[in-house]
């Protein structure tokens, strides 16, 4: 009897030890970190980085006022505001997996001044100046974007009009956080290469970090999320929030994406009963590279967007 509780317990232990490693290795992000802004990380994105740095440049130069939230789970949250005319719209902008939020937006800044909007560019928790160490893969973002969304109406006015906008992980937040009591303020949402679910997108990056099947794998993710991250991979899905989306949606996604694969906007797009639902796709654009590759052809679908809208 004692030997079969001391292997149980052995076990139970391997079990927390696999749990916290795969913690570790996929949801843990130290802050102090952060990238430089200015550098690309690999070479996929070399053809582009020229115009990163220089647009990029442009935005470090903006005036902007700092703002903070604090989250569900008392975080102090932080994000730019860009004013740049009063009584205008406002871009609320969610960055992605261990991005920094310039180097994911900076077309979308670029086109949200010249249509004289304004913007609230967001660290999402866990990046830049935004407390936390978990990332949640927008499991528990999409709750401060809720929050954020909030901050916005009663700063600014019940007739404030909101857009959301997301780039790779930060567009599976804002979709999932159309399952939300989002304000009524909140106009349309942009999904630019954003995944069907946190479960889906885990599954598929788990074999480029360890050389294990999947299946056997997995068990220990969704433990670690629970044991050390305190929340659910399975609590929040982009794709099940498109059944029930209320908001117009713009998708936007890189033909030769090799992170968030291409074919999940299909899935999403023909999942949105969105009343208002919009897909734009750029060929040879690589991950969270569509403006980049095809400014004109994303600002335009922006501005016909924003135009159905109102905004």
């Amino acid at each position: 009897m004692i030997a079969l509780t001391v292997v149980i317990l052995v076990l139970v232990l391997f079990a927390i030890l696999i749990a916290y490693a795969t913690y570790m290795m996929g949801f843990y992000w130290d802050r102090t970190k952060e990238r430089d802004p200015l550098r690309l990380d690999t070479n996929e994105y070399a053809p582009y980085n020229d115009l990163m740095i220089d647009q990029v440049g442009k935005i470090l130069q903006e005036p902007y006022e700092e703002v903070y939230i604090t989250s569900n789970d008392g975080l102090r949250l932080f994000g730019k505001y860009y004013e740049r005319k009063a009584g205008a719209p406002v871009e609320l902008m969610v960055h992605g997996y261990h991005a920094v939020a310039e180097r994911d937006f900076p077309f979308y800044l670029k086109y949200a001044f010249e249509r004289e909007h304004n913007v609230l560019l967001i660290d999402q928790r866990s990046h830049g100046n935004s407390e936390g160490h978990t990332v949640c893969f927008g499991v528990k973002e999409r709750e401060d974007v809720l929050l954020w969304c909030r901050y916005l109406v009663e700063r600014l006015g019940e007739d404030v009009k909101i857009l959301l906008e997301g780039v790779s992980m930060g567009s599976a937040t804002v979709m999932m956080s159309t399952a939300l009591p989002l304000p009524e303020n909140v106009k349309g949402v942009v999904a630019d290469c954003g995944y069907t679910s946190p479960e889906d997108i885990i599954k598929l990056v788990i074999p480029a970090m360890v050389p294990v099947p999947v299946n056997a794998i997995y068990p220990f993710v969704k433990l670690g999320a629970v044991l050390f991250g305190h929340f659910s991979i399975t609590s929040a899905s982009a794709i099940e929030a498109m059944k029930t989306i209320k908001q117009p949606i713009l998708f936007i996604h890189g033909e030769n994406d090799t992170f968030v694969p291409f074919y999940m906007v299909k899935e999403l797009y023909d999942a949105c009963n969105s009343p208002l639902k919009c897909k734009y796709t750029v060929k040879n654009a690589p991950h969270a590279r569509s403006t980049f590759e095809d400014y004109v052809g994303c600002a335009d679908e922006l501005g016909k967007f924003m135009d159905k809208l109102g905004i």
